[in-house]
């Protein structure tokens, strides 16, 4: 009597299990991305205050790049993600508008850089009032040490940035601003034009 071989079958998978499968793989990948390599490579942050209006709004979520600088260096109108020490578990969000070597000085709220005055079309100034506050508005001129950036606010009369406490370190940056990745108004809605804007 012959003995018959027992056939393995496999039955194909169903719909269900192929989408779980995906689902699974998915979630694992989410899983590496966001708690492994993401603290690593960009990090999302909140903006609370209007420091940095019109560019960045109350609400703003913004993503960072934390791998930006590791092949290039910060350069003078780079919007960058840092930590100071007044604060030290605070993160801070400015504009970079001097650069090591750089001399700064502010003269009726105009920033010159090198003798120079700069046109910039991203700030908020104030066009009421003559009456300016020192330091805010006028700085004598200096220059910037080794492994130090000047950073200001966009909104320029409401921004707490170097004009008040000083140079920011290089090892304290964290990464480079470059998108609003979602943003939100005081009632809960989403500003959908916000979306994806990008960073200058």
């Amino acid at each position: 009597m012959l003995s018959r071989k027992k056939e393995t079958i496999h039955l194909p998978k169903t719909t269900r299990r192929v989408f779980l499968d995906w689902l699974e793989a998915i979630a694992i990948t989410f899983v590496i991305a966001f708690g492994i390599v993401r603290p690593f490579v960009f990090e999302l942050y909140k903006v609370p205050t209007g420091s940095m209006e019109t560019t960045i709004n109350v609400g703003d979520r913004i993503f960072v790049d934390k791998m930006s600088y590791l092949w290039s260096s910060v350069e003078r109108g780079d919007i960058v993600v840092f930590k100071f020490g007044i604060v030290p578990s605070q993160n801070y969000v400015k504009r970079i508008v001097g650069i090591p070597g750089d001399t700064i000085a502010v003269k009726d709220k105009v920033l010159y850089i090198n003798g120079a005055p700069q046109q910039e079309d991203y700030i908020t100034i104030s066009t009421f009032g003559t009456s300016f506050t020192s330091y805010r508005d006028n700085m004598p001129e200096f220059t910037i040490p080794e492994n130090k950036y000047f950073a200001m606010g966009d909104n320029r009369e409401n921004s707490f940035d170097s004009r008040y406490w000083g140079f920011v370190d290089a090892d304290s940056i964290k990464g480079k601003a470059r998108f609003v990745i979602w943003s939100k108004v005081p009632n809960g809605g989403i500003k959908f034009n916000r979306i994806f804007h990008p960073l200058n």
